[in-house]
Formats: structure tokens, sequence, C-alpha cells
């Protein structure tokens, strides 16, 4: 059954997490960057064979993503090889070249300030964390699935939250919404997180 939802929010961390949620992320960003490199062979290997002009045609237009949302990794494979199918097309139909792929997944690090697999995004300011999941067609289940959104979760909740840390995810979807009683459709909260969550 179709279900359009979305979730966002802003999270204030202490200092001392900073560190730790960018790693934390990098971690997973470069598992799914490895996962998607893994995928640009595949998709080449499939193609190789055939005429330059008749190998983009021949690429499927993406995977279907597993009805079942609790298998992280079958989603997130499904999702890389999407994300590979897109690159070899955008390349012509040649093998990528390791620049084009850095250029599309750069390896993470120090300074990384973006992160994004499937549909979920996140952007570190500071110490203010914005996270994003767009609307879309089960877009949170997709996204909660993700390692990202895993590791993220995971970071988070082990914390040791200060004054004035912290922050709360909304979300809403088109079941809520459609709700007719006074006081209803309103978004609400998914997820808390230290003192200002509360």
């Amino acid at each position: 059954m179709s279900c359009y939802e979305w979730e966002a929010g802003t999270i204030t961390l202490p200092a001392a997490a900073v560190p730790g949620l960018r790693k934390a992320l990098n971690a997973s960003a470069i598992t799914y960057r490895a996962l998607v490199v893994a995928e640009i062979d595949a998709v080449w290997n499939d193609v190789k064979a055939l005429p330059l002009a008749k190998r983009v045609a021949a690429i499927p237009y993406g995977v279907s993503i597993p009805v079942s949302y609790d298998d992280v990794h079958t989603h997130r494979r499904a999702d890389a090889r999407m994300r590979a199918q897109s690159i070899v097309k955008s390349y012509g139909g040649r093998k990528p070249t390791r620049a084009v792929i850095a250029a599309a997944f750069p390896v993470p690090n120090a300074r990384t300030r973006e992160w994004g697999e499937s549909e979920f995004g996140l952007t570190l300011e500071g110490r203010t964390l914005h996270w994003e999941v767009p609307q879309n067609n089960h877009a949170r289940d997709h996204a909660a699935v993700t390692g990202l959104y895993q590791a993220a979760l995971t970071y988070l909740n082990d914390v040791t939250w200060t004054r004035g840390t912290g922050g709360v995810i909304v979300g809403n979807d088109e079941y809520n919404r459609d709700t007719t009683y006074e006081g209803g459709g309103g978004n609400y909260v998914t997820h808390r997180f230290g003192p200002a969550g509360q």
C-alpha cells in the first residue's frame, strides 16, 4: 500500500560528540561507496561485450527496492545497483574512470559535511546536524534501512547529552494528514534526542 511520507529535523550536538558522529557517518559512507563501486564493476561486466551503441539501452532502468523494509543488506545493494546503473549510463556505456567515480562518490574525510544514501541526507554545520528525508512513497521506510540512517541513530542514541543540546525529528504522512478530527493531521515527532528534545 502506498504511503507518501517525509521526515526532517535539526539536532544540536555537544561539542565533544561532533568528531565521533563524523567518524561514524564517514565509516557508513565508505562502506556504501565500496558497494556502489562493486556494483559499477558488475554493471560494466554485464554490458562490456556489447557494441558501444547498444550498451546504454541494455542497462535496465533501476532495480526494484525490496518490499520488506527490514532487510538492510538487500535494500542497500539494490540502491547501490541503481546508482551504479545511473553512473555507467551517464558515462555513455563506457567503464567509468576512477576520476568519474571519485566525482560522483568522493571518499569522505575529516572535512566532510554532507552524507547521503538512498533518500536520506545529513548535513553537519558546526555542532548542528540537519536531518532530511524528502517526501516520497515509503521514503521514511526506505531511509530507515540505509546504513547511514542506522549509523546516525545508533550514534545519537549513545551520545551523552548536555544542557541545551539535542532536538527532535518530525515527520508526517498522507494518512495522518487526512485526519478529520480537531487537532489531527499535524506533524508528529519520530525521534527525540537530549534535553532539547524532551
